[in-house]
């Protein structure tokens, strides 16, 4: 949440005209660091089958602004840390289930997380900065951006204004009003998703926020917001209050700035190699900082990013045993030994899956475009009650072509001999789809659909890796 410095400019005097008025510019210095703490309560009920579930949680939040410019914008770093979460109710079917809950795994140690944020402050303006390539399906993961842009309210407002946020999924629109040291606004929601209320928009009840200005500071220094939205794909109301307030407030030497300055480039180096797909350059450079700036406000931060590539991708630089199949469709027998040299991604896969054959175009076009830099695609079956060898011959045959105006699969399908790779890569889900780098090594692993513009990334990056 920005927090703004009020500088007043005085126009020097001179003997004529008289001095012209002071005006008032609402801007940020580099330097400025403000820590603040936030409690939000949050209900969720359904009051159709009887499920009801309130939880609070504490957030403290420190802001660093590392530069500021002279349209009153400024990059700010944001280190967060929210939970424990507390369990203060849990219904279903109007019974109480929160022992039950505690014993299924709760725990409230686990819902701790900390993150950091490099971000842009912007008076009287909101921004929304996706955090992911695809849309999520819990709805309005913007709010805590949102909260933070929304603090960004200089304390000489006019009386009343109006402001909007857009993305693809979400428009909310603001009025604001102030009265002395004190703005109030309401906000109204609206969700669009073709997966709810057949893509209709969907408009949540209104809600409320407000903030109150110390006079001699020239900051918020409490802060209430009230709002309700549904939560899906299950259509339950969800309610939520967050109470703030600014703790302290102070500057950084210059030193300590320009160190930080230094770590959060190196930082924003990592993050963009990670999501480049340019995994061996960010896993050097984290591991470089990790041993030079072990002191750092950012080591904890590079090392959750560096874990949560590890989690992602458990077996990276690790070689499978070779491929065990009984029939091969659409293409000659081939192995993983032989594929040395070429980027491979394996597609595992089953007749019966229905988002396996979603995605099989986007792989078709991939296979197309990159086969000339080296690129092969590969889709692993297994038969089961649900497939025999026959299905998956007349689908690579003809089927998925009568079902895409043509379109036919132009890279080899395999039934594979046994469960031994499914079980190397503990295949629980389909689709899922690994990528080995050019020595045959594991390079990436993802489960589920979607996710094709990170895919491309990442295909792009192994092909441009030295061979």
């Amino acid at each position: 949440m920005a927090l703004l410095l009020l500088a007043v400019l005085a126009v020097p005097q001179i003997p004529a005209p008289p001095p012209a008025p002071p005006l008032a510019h609402f801007m940020y210095s580099a330097g400025d660091v403000y820590v603040a703490v936030e409690h939000t309560v949050q209900r969720e009920q359904d009051g159709r089958i009887g499920f009801a579930i309130a939880t609070s949680h504490t957030t403290e939040r420190r802001y660093t602004v590392l530069q500021d410019h002279a349209d009153g914008t400024a990059e700010v770093l944001v280190e967060e840390r929210t939970g424990p979460q507390q369990l203060h109710e849990y219904l279903v079917r109007g019974r109480d289930a929160r022992a039950a809950h505690l014993q299924r795994g709760f725990a409230a140690d686990a819902t701790v997380r900390e993150r950091v944020l490099l971000t842009t402050f912007a008076p009287r303006s909101f921004r929304s900065e996706p955090a992911r390539d695809e849309p999520a399906v819990f709805y309005l993961q913007e709010l805590p951006e949102l909260w933070g842009k929304a603090l960004q309210l200089p304390r000489d407002a006019a009386a009343s204004w109006s402001d909007a946020l857009r993305s693809e999924r979400l428009t909310a629109e603001f009025a604001f009003t102030r009265t002395a040291d004190t703005i109030v606004g309401r906000v109204t929601t609206t969700i669009r998703d073709d997966r709810v209320h057949g893509g209709e928009p969907l408009v949540c009840p209104p809600g409320s926020l407000q903030w109150r200005f110390d006079s001699s500071m020239g900051l918020p220094t409490q802060w209430r917001f009230e709002l309700q939205y549904p939560r899906f794909p299950i259509d339950r109301p969800n309610r939520q209050i967050v109470t703030g307030e600014l703790l302290h407030s102070a500057q950084l030497e210059d030193a300590e700035l320009a160190a930080l300055r230094a770590d959060v480039e190196q930082y924003r180096q990592v993050q963009a190699a990670f999501f480049a797909g340019q995994f061996p350059t960010a896993l050097a450079a984290a591991a470089d900082f990790a041993g030079k700036r072990a002191d750092s406000r950012l080591a904890p931060a590079m090392q959750r990013q560096v874990e949560a590539f590890h989690r992602q991708v458990p077996r990276y630089g690790q070689t499978p045993e070779d491929l065990r199949v009984l029939h091969w469709f659409g293409g000659p027998p081939t192995s993983l030994a032989e594929l040395r040299g070429q980027v491979v991604v394996l597609d595992f896969w089953a007749v019966w899956c229905v988002p396996c054959i979603a995605g099989m175009g986007h792989l078709i076009e991939l296979q197309q475009r990159h086969r000339g830099d080296g690129l092969q695609v590969l889709g692993l079956t297994r038969l089961d009650e649900r497939q025999t060898v026959d299905a998956v011959r007349t689908f690579q045959a003809t089927g998925y072509a009568a079902a895409h105006d043509g379109v036919a699969i132009d890279y080899p399908l395999a039934i594979l001999d046994g469960d031994q790779l499914h079980d190397w890569f503990a295949v629980r889900a389909i689709p899922k789809l690994v990528v080995f780098d050019r020595r045959g090594r594991v390079y990436w692993e993802q489960t589920g659909s979607g996710g094709q513009a990170k895919l491309d990334r990442i295909v792009a990056s192994a092909l441009a890796e030295p061979r």
